[in-house]
């Protein structure tokens, strides 16, 4: 289905003249992606409305997509396993935000936190088979991911210090997420 929305999107572009036959492959995949991109942040949104967690949900949402290409998670082999894989994902952290006692969201901060610390920064970026990076741009995915984290890190530590520890428990839960998932592509990615 996503196939044959992004084909017909790109001949209507071909007939129009808005784009050229050269670029049709990659405006053709780039659409593909942004409509997958979108179904499931629909998903996503629908089960943050239904689990009264909008806040928290966007808070993932964010921090997941800035990160996770960056840091290069686990590849799953269908668009289907990844949108399980997503959805999934996404459904634990809700589950988590729901039950995990607030007592320990402050630890449970620090460990998150430090968790995504050790395991993004000495494994960015994983890498596929089917994305091959240059040393150049391994390089530049890990400065990135070093600037991103040190503000998502002084985010956290500042809503810790204004006693916001829920929303800083979020942001850290999805900063584990990432270091779960890279750890998962380290292993069982195709090389």
């Amino acid at each position: 289905m996503i196939n044959h929305i992004a084909n017909c999107i790109t001949a209507i572009c071909l007939k129009e003249g808005v784009i050229s036959e050269e670029k049709e492959i990659e405006i053709k995949f780039g659409l593909e992606e942004l409509i997958f991109l979108l179904i499931n942040l629909v998903f996503m949104a629908l089960l943050a409305v239904f689990s009264h967690e909008i806040l928290k949900g966007f808070l993932y949402c964010v921090v997941y997509i800035s990160l996770a290409r960056l840091v290069g998670i686990y590849h799953a082999k269908t668009r289907f396993s990844c949108f399980c894989k997503t959805i999934f994902m996404f459904a634990a952290y809700l589950v988590v935000m729901k039950n995990f006692p607030l007592a320990l969201q402050g630890y449970g901060t620090v460990v998150g936190a430090l968790v995504f610390c050790i395991t993004a920064w000495l494994l960015t970026p994983v890498t596929h088979k089917n994305k091959v990076l240059t040393e150049r741009q391994k390089q530049e995915n890990r400065n990135k991911v070093l600037r991103y984290s040190v503000v998502y890190l002084v985010v956290t530590a500042i809503l810790m210090g204004m006693n916001q520890i829920q929303y800083a428990f979020a942001i850290s839960v999805t900063l584990l997420w990432v270091a779960v998932l890279a750890i998962l592509g380290q292993i069982f990615n195709e090389k």
